[in-house]
């Protein structure tokens, strides 16, 4: 292969104006679209090159992953070995982040610092698609290599990819490393002197900002070819870059034959792994190994429907079991009625006559305008329905319709009149009520009545007086003892059962209340990721309860014992969708979405709750990376993790760590920071808190009014840092916008976390302003004020949620600290990532992993790692996050 690559660097122009006109030839057409380019089927698809961006071997191609894509990589070539991780952040937009070792190098340069550790190189590039392959066009890329850091391999370049058959042929003009061959003038230094040349980043940390800068330009380029072997593809790309112009002069150690790579890499599916293997600089061999997948892609656990909800009819009130001196009452009143039919047992009706069957959905909404009228009149409905027998379509079968309603003793107004009135009300339902079944609650007993309605009306045309016809139907009802049949009594037994379904589907009920028409549960979801499966469930369960006259179901959202917002649903949408006769989106159309709001003067709250203790063990992972005492520090430990709710809104959390694998012995050397050590003790606190208390504080949150939120933490707040800390918000319901105040008193811990403190203490506070872009699932978050070493600075922090709820995103924090005082870096910013748990899974859970990269752990610009934090406690109930994962509501 020497041979062969050695007579291709001869001809080298040749080819490189070959794969032009190639690339450029009118004639040639496209073989399909770019979907069937990506498509692992037709066996091309995007693959890494060294420096972990899509590309052949040294050289990058146009191509572009889908949206969503994580790579990884490893790439071993004398003396660099890389290491990458690299992201379609936007379809787009690649961002690749880099980590060099130069094995000939040591860390320190000869200073001794770092020992003999191999020097490290940290880079950071962007690609942006300037257009997508068409028919006759190719898909263009501009990319922009290691602008930040040292640019140790600073480059940019313009680049078009082309699909030929079997072949993906690649173009491209190079700027910086990548014009080293120097083919060309750079015509842009006509157009300004300031692309006549570049000027190095003058330090550590800063941003090179010469781009498309030098003297010089150079072609390069290459293909790919899709051999019959499935998942193997061949590379060939020409290098022009001679490491003539990296900072170390390795021109002096690397003895390049020619430009030419060449090799295979192997994928054998679309995701997962793959490995590269080739002939670079003519002469070295290179090994890669690397890996695929796709964040948004990804699906978690998805919870079957519930199996507990009782298979009750929404319209009939179903009563827990009474109590033994209650129990001769029912059984005379179901006399001669099939006990086991569960309904009939449930609904216990005062005589022995069948069930009710339900109006059908036609007549629901003249029933929430009784529903309604009924309540005005202190009447609760019970069941509407057939007395001999069910209802099919629209209308009955057997027997006669009948409405068994239930009145507060304590209902103002003349009875007779009242339940004239309602059930002359009543017989205008369609299909026709004939008969209406009243219950008095008259002082711990029942009065009940029947009205014939037929008559009714015709006694009331003759007499034109209500009150005297009803009397005639029921000259002198008799009470009968039935304590059980109180409105009162009904609403906590309903509660009781609806708390302890709720339970059942792992999640908290902490009120209910039937208000009207309108039943409100106050729901802790603690199991689903998304609202609205937790209001799917939620609602099943209220309609299996609730009586008939609710017609509308209100679920608010409690997170940490603060209602932070409410959906209102009618009950005959959510019935139609859940027996497949509508869609989650009719009842979203018809749905109200609001703020959190108070609890009801009526509301029966679960006394159950509190207080509620919660643990679990899990592992979880401290690391250090790019340090002076190692490329990778870990410390392995299991956290035993606990939670006390003692009552709404406070909360005793805390985790002990127990240490079970580290590499920790290779921590030497301490900081060398010239700010106070707030952060770059870290070796520290890694080494000599292998068994410690990672937190234990307090914490209370609580809803100050409108929009309005606040918390109060106290406590060992984390690994390092104990105090008080504070926080205000303000996030109007519906808006993009949240405004957010935090302020603390901090103590720095001792290395070892336990309870002791060192002399350090700072008062930090931040101003914070949140938006929720209407792009991408993007977020941001601007802070301004004061840190931990006492400087006063700002910090921005960029986040997108995929589809999968994986999170992913960066920050970086400019403060007054000068760079020669901050020390390498020059300011801190870092990479973060979110990933659910139900993801890996085969359960639905709320709870979510994640780890913060910094390139180097330094003390300008950092921040308390809060416990908790309000604006996320409130996220994600906002109309449109509701809507995007309306689905959720009928699955």
């Amino acid at each position: 292969m020497a041979f062969f690559l050695a007579r291709f660097s001869h001809h080298r122009f040749r080819l490189m104006a070959g794969a032009a006109l190639f690339c450029l030839a009118g004639a040639a057409r496209a073989d399909g679209e770019l979907r069937e380019i990506l498509d692992p089927g037709q066996g091309l698809y995007p693959s890494q090159d060294d420096f972990g961006e899509i590309g052949l071997f040294q050289v990058p191609t146009a191509r572009m992953g889908d949206d969503g894509d994580i790579r990884g990589s490893g790439s071993f070539i004398s003396p660099y070995h890389r290491f990458a991780l690299s992201g379609q952040a936007f379809p787009w937009l690649e961002g690749v982040f880099r980590t060099t070792q130069i094995t000939n190098r040591l860390y320190g340069l000869g200073s001794g610092f770092g020992g003999h550790q191999s020097y490290r190189d940290r880079g950071l590039d962007l690609r942006f698609r300037l257009s997508r392959e068409g028919p006759d066009l190719p898909d263009v890329t501009m990319g922009i290599t290691d602008f930040a850091q040292l640019g140790q391999f600073d480059e940019e370049y313009l680049v078009a990819t082309k699909r030929y058959g079997d072949f993906d042929v690649t173009l491209g003009l190079g700027w910086g490393q990548l014009a080293s061959d120097a083919m060309f003038p750079n015509p842009l230094k006509f157009l300004s002197s300031h692309f006549a040349n570049r000027h190095p980043i003058s330090g550590a940390g800063g941003f090179r900002t010469d781009f498309f800068t030098g003297p010089n330009m150079s072609l390069f380029g290459g293909f790919e070819y899709k051999t019959p072997w499935d998942g193997l593809i061949f590379k060939l790309d020409f290098n022009p870059n001679d490491f003539r112009h990296d900072s170390f002069n390795e021109i002096n150690d690397i003895k390049s034959a020619g430009p030419i790579d060449a090799g295979f890499v192997y994928r054998p599916f679309s995701s997962g792994p793959e490995i590269s293997l080739g002939m670079e600089r003519q002469n070295t061999v290179m090994l890669r190994v690397g890996f695929k997948t796709n964040l948004g892609h990804l699906t978690g656990a998805e919870a079957p429907l519930l199996s507990h909800v009782p298979k009750i009819d929404p319209q009939r009130v179903p009563v827990p079991p009474l109590p033994p001196d209650e129990v001769a009452v029912r059984d005379k009143a179901l006399a001669g009625t099939d006990p086991s039919d569960p309904a009939t047992v449930r609904t216990a009706l005062p005589r022995p006559e069948p069930v009710p069957a339900p109006l059908p959905a036609e007549s629901w909404s003249a029933l929430g305008d009784l529903g309604l009228a009924a309540d005005g009149l202190g009447f609760r409905i019970l069941s509407i329905g057939t007395a001999g027998g069910g209802a099919t379509g629209g209308g009955a079968t057997g027997g006669v319709r009948r409405v068994t309603v239930v009145r507060r003793a304590a209902a103002r107004g003349d009875l007779a009149e009242d339940i004239g009135q309602f059930a002359r009300m009543a017989g205008r339902l369609q299909p026709a009520v004939d008969r209406v079944d009243l219950t008095l609650d008259d002082g711990g007993s029942e009065r009940r009545y029947r009205l014939d309605l037929p008559a009714l009306e015709r006694a009331v045309a003759m007499t034109g007086r209500t009150d005297e016809s009803v009397r005639a139907q029921n000259p002198d009802p008799k009470p009968v003892p039935a304590p059980h049949r109180t409105i009162e009594r009904l609403d906590r037994e309903i509660a009781k059962a609806i708390f302890a379904d709720l339970e059942a589907a792992k999640m908290i009920g902490y009120s209910f209340e039937i208000k009207g028409h309108e039943a409100i549960l106050r729901l802790g979801n603690y199991r689903y990721r998304y609202l609205p499966k937790a209001l799917g469930d939620a609602a099943r369960i209220i309609d299996a309860r609730a009586p008939a006259e609710v017609t509308e179901i209100t679920i608010a959202e409690v997170e940490g014992g603060v209602e932070v917002g409410r959906v209102k649903m009618r009950r005959d949408d959510l019935e139609r969708a859940f027996t497949g006769r509508g869609t989650a989106e009719e009842v979203f159309a018809h749905a109200e979405l609001s703020g959190g709001d108070a609890l009801g003067d009526g509301a029966i709250e679960n006394p159950d709750i509190f207080p509620d203790f919660t643990y679990r063990i899990r592992p979880r992972l401290k690391t250090q990376l790019n340090g002076p005492n190692g490329f990778f520090l870990y410390s392995l430990y299991a956290g035993l993790s606990t939670d006390a709710q003692i009552r709404p809104g406070l909360t005793l959390s805390g985790e002990f760590g127990v240490n079970m694998l580290d590499n920790l012995n290779r921590l030497q050397n301490p900081s060398n920071s010239l700010l106070p050590h707030v952060r770059s003790d870290i070796a520290q606190y890694l080494k000599d808190g292998k068994y410690g208390i990672q937190s234990l504080y307090a914490d209370y949150e609580t809803r100050l009014g409108d929009d309005l939120y606040g918390r109060l933490t106290a406590g060992l707040l984390e690994e390092m840092y104990g105090g008080v800390d504070g926080e205000l918000l303000w996030r109007p319901y519906g808006s993009r916008w949240a405004f957010g105040l935090e302020a603390n008193q901090l103590y720095k811990r001792g290395f070892h976390e336990q309870f002791n403190f060192q002399s350090y203490n700072v008062a930090t506070a931040q101003a914070s302003v949140y938006y929720d872009m209407p792009w991408y699932g993007l977020q941001s978050t601007l802070r301004v004020g004061r840190y931990l070493a006492r400087d006063i600075g700002f910090t921005y922090e960029l986040s997108r949620e995929f589809e999968s709820g994986m999170r992913v995103g960066g920050f970086f924090t400019i403060t007054n600290v000068p760079s020669r005082i901050f020390g390498e870096g020059r300011f801190d910013r870092g990479l973060f990532i979110s990933i659910p748990i139900d993801l890996a899974t085969p359960f639905p859970s709320r709870s979510s992993i994640g780890t913060v990269y910094r390139p180097l752990t330094r003390d300008g610009g950092q921040l308390l790692s809060s416990p908790k934090q309000l604006y996320w406690e409130t996220y994600g109930e906002d109309p449109e996050r509701l809507h995007d994962h309306w689905d959720g509501l009928t699955q």
